[in-house]
């Protein structure tokens, strides 16, 4: 993230192990289902679809929250600035 100071610029890491952890998760699991659709297609298809719409919904809440706060940040940062002028 880039944080705007008086005059210099400065980055700021955003922890994403969360987000590469539930991505390991729902890989594991989709091996699994994979491995399933040999002796149950039906089921497999149907729990394949499941987890990638759960995988997908967590994925996008986790970056919509750190997004969130990225903007809340800099808006803070340049509220402070302003009133400092």
């Amino acid at each position: 993230m880039l944080k705007a100071k008086s005059d210099s610029l400065s980055y700021k890491r955003i922890d994403l192990r969360k987000l590469y952890g539930v991505r390991v998760h729902y890989f594991k699991k989709r091996r699994k289902i994979q491995k399933l659709s040999k002796s149950r297609p039906i089921t497999s298809k149907r729990l394949e679809e499941k987890y990638s719409k759960r995988e997908k919904r967590r994925v996008n809440d986790m970056l919509h929250k750190m997004t969130t706060s990225i903007v809340r940040e800099v808006l803070e940062r340049t509220l402070l600035s302003s009133l400092r002028s």
